[in-house]
Parts: C-alpha cells; structure tokens; sequence
C-alpha cells in the first residue's frame, strides 16, 4: 500500500507539471497571436484569416491591424489590395516581380497619419480613377519613404505633404496628377531621387510652408506649370536644393522657380550641373511685398527655353538675389541672363552665354563670356 500510495502521488505530480506546462505554452501562443512582427496579403487571402503565410489576409486594411507596431506587410502575389490609412509605424513590402495596386475612386490611397511613426512602402502601384484624390497623403509622421513605387493618374496630387517630417521619395514615378506630382506644404524634410515626375497638371514638384527640399537625379518634364517651384508666401524660409536634374518641356511655365511675397519670407533655390531646356523660361526669381527670393544657378545647361534662360523679376519692394556661375547659357529666344535694375547680381565664375536672339544677354553681346 505504501509503494502504491508513493506511486499514485508521483504520477499526480508528473501530472501538475504537464498540466502547467501546457497552460505556459497556451499562454505564449495566445501572446504570439496578438504580437504579430510580419503579416500577409494575397489575392486568394480572406480578411477572417490571421494574415499568416498560409492563411494571409486579402486586403491592406485586414492585415494592418494585426501587425506589431514596426511589422511588415508583405504581398504574396499579384492583384489590387485595397487603399488604406496607416497610423503606426509599419512596413509595406512588393518583392519584385509582382504588382500590388490601390485603385483609387474616392479619397486618397495611401493616408499616412500617426505621431512619430516612421512608414516604408515599397514597390506599390496606385492608379487613380474618377472621384480619387491623392496617391499618397502625408498628415503626420516621423518619416516616410516611398521607394519604387508608382502613382499614377490621381484627381489631386501624386503625393502631398502636409505635416512636419522627412519624406524620402526614390526610385518612384509620379506622373498624370491632376494638380501637382509632388506637394509640400509644411516644415518638413523632403527628397525626391531617381524618380520620374511628368505630366502634371500643375506644378511638377512645389514645395512651400518652410519646407527643405532636395531634388537630385530626378526628371521633371511636362508640366502644366512650373517644373520644380520654392514658393513663401508666410513669414518663413523655402529651400531646395537641385543636383543633376534634368528639368524639361514644362512649356507654360518655369522649369525651375522660386517665388516670395511678403515680410519675413525667403524662397530660395540652389540648382547645379542639371539640364533645364525647353520650358517656358529656364530659371526664374520673383519677388514682392518685401518677400526675398534668391537662386544660385552652378554649372548648368540652360539651353532652348522659350524666353530667358535665366531671368529675375522684382516689384513692389522685394529683394532678388541671383548668383550664376559656370553655366552655358544657349539658344534662349528672349535672354540668356537678364536681370533688371533692384536685382543683386553676381557671377563669381564665368558663364558663357551663346546665340540667345533677343540680344538682351545683361548687356553682353550674343556671344559672351559673363
């Protein structure tokens, strides 16, 4: 009796142990459940599913909610996955060779708006129909970045920033946007490079609201109005800078413009070693109502435009400030360089300036060295 009474108490320990075991095991799969770092979206996907590998979910939306803040979404294969509005850091990821679109019918297809949330998209292509607004909004957020993507054909503007942060836009096209391909209106940090911005109904890239902008090896070419515009119109500072740009055939406007009005403002733009040709006018300053606006204009090929090269305009007490240096400056029917009285003008190195036929080259003859 004794072995046996030994026995029994045994096997009810080995007993508790397994028993609380499996009752730790069923609490950390029930913490995995809801702690989801990478979720799935296919087109034979359903949003009732736990967006694994094998059961992934249809659309963006469905497998947004159950990724960790900081997870991924990653599409298994071809179709339309549907707009969506993020607001917790997260990235979404098309591997190559496979096309993940957002169709768009009304509001915006991609909505980025969370407090210091930092969102990747990569690969995505969203299409605009009647009633859509913009391809990618961004309200609020730490970062964005929109890597090889596609946005094309929207109502509004390709992407529109209208809050403080960086937003990096690379490798990208943004073309046939009812209004501008890229807006900025905020004190944010935006890049644009290796991308392709065209056929915008207004400007191609226009950036205001004390924005910091780069553009580098970028095209900006057929535009309804400005091809890359710095525009201040509140007390504050807009400043792109342009490197390597090719600025093209925006023929009813300018191919690259900074534009100030009123007290306390400052437009400014820094272009270098880019191609701008065929626009209305090249490059373009104007300034007003005690607004200052300011271009530097280095090592650049301003050939071919419709009026000036490069030309300043300021009126109504405002400031203008133009620096070339360095440029080749051809072929430009109204001017080459012109810069009327109230403008500060300086050429710290020599532009040649060559065959511009109104004759108005500053002052210089239609062959000069300025």
């Amino acid at each position: 009796m004794q072995r046996s009474f030994a026995g029994n108490a045994r096997r009810h320990g080995r007993t508790a142990v397994t028993a609380a075991l499996f009752a730790l095991v069923i609490a950390g799969a029930a913490t995995d459940a809801s702690a989801i770092p990478r979720t799935f979206v296919a087109s034979f996907g359903d949003d009732s599913d736990p967006c694994s590998l094998t059961l992934p979910c249809r659309q963006f939306t469905a497998a947004l909610a159950l990724t960790d803040p900081g997870g991924e979404i990653v599409v298994l294969d071809s179709a339309g996955y549907g707009a969506v509005t993020i607001g917790k850091s997260v990235a979404i990821m098309v591997p190559a060779g496979i096309y993940a679109g957002i169709s768009v019918s009304s509001g915006d297809g991609i909505t980025v708006n969370g407090a210091g949330i930092n969102v990747a998209l990569k690969g995505l292509t969203i299409n605009g129909q009647v009633g859509g607004m913009h391809g990618i909004r961004f309200i609020q957020g730490a970062r964005l970045t929109v890597d090889g993507c596609q946005v094309v054909g929207m109502g509004g503007n390709g992407i529109r920033v209208e809050g403080a942060g960086t937003v990096i836009v690379t490798r990208t096209s943004v073309r046939g946007s009812a209004q501008e391909g890229i807006f900025v209106n905020a004190v944010a940090n935006v890049s644009v490079i290796r991308s392709r911005i065209q056929s915008s109904g207004g400007d191609g890239i226009a950036m205001s609201g004390g924005a910091l902008g780069t553009v580098a090896r970028t095209l900006v070419s057929d535009n309804g109005l400005f091809g890359i515009a710095a525009m201040q119109g509140a007390a504050g500072t807009t400043r792109i800078a342009i490197d390597d740009a090719v600025v093209t055939d925006n023929d009813s406007g300018t191919g690259v413009y900074a534009e100030s009005i009123g007290p306390s403002t400052l437009a400014q733009i820094d272009i270098t070693n880019s191609l701008v040709t065929r626009n209305l006018n090249g490059v373009y300053a104007y300034s007003q109502s005690l607004g200052t606006a300011s271009v530097s204009v280095t090592g650049n090929r301003i050939v071919e435009n419709q009026q000036a090269g490069i030309t300043t305009v300021t009126i109504t007490g405002g400031a203008t400030t133009l620096r070339a240096s360095r440029n080749a400056v051809f072929r430009n029917p109204f001017a080459g360089l012109f810069a009327p009285l109230g403008v500060l003008f300086t050429t710290p190195g020599t532009n040649y300036v060559r065959d511009n036929d109104g004759g108005d080259n500053f002052g210089a003859t239609a062959d000069s060295l300025l």
